[in-house]
């Protein structure tokens, strides 16, 4: 038997919301709104920004967790 990984409960939001979010707008072409070596660029820099993203959300995300378990072991 084969088992979902996703509980049935949560795709029905995502049905509504998916329209609103990604279908709407009109598709971005980097490499001509911006050239070739623009492009490039302009990805290299989402990709960076993205990264900073993840990096400050695992520091912010450890943060919590330190504090939480610096909270237990302070009250046992």
């Amino acid at each position: 038997m084969a088992t979902s990984l996703v509980p049935p409960c949560s795709l029905p939001w995502w049905d509504n919301l998916a329209p609103l979010v990604a279908t709407r707008y009109d598709k971005v072409n980097l490499l001509q709104v911006f050239g070739p070596q623009g492009g490039l660029i302009v990805t290299y820099l989402l990709l960076a920004l993205a990264m900073l993203a993840v990096l400050w959300w695992e520091k912010r995300f450890f943060a919590r967790q330190a504090g939480a378990s610096q909270l237990a072991k302070e009250s046992a």
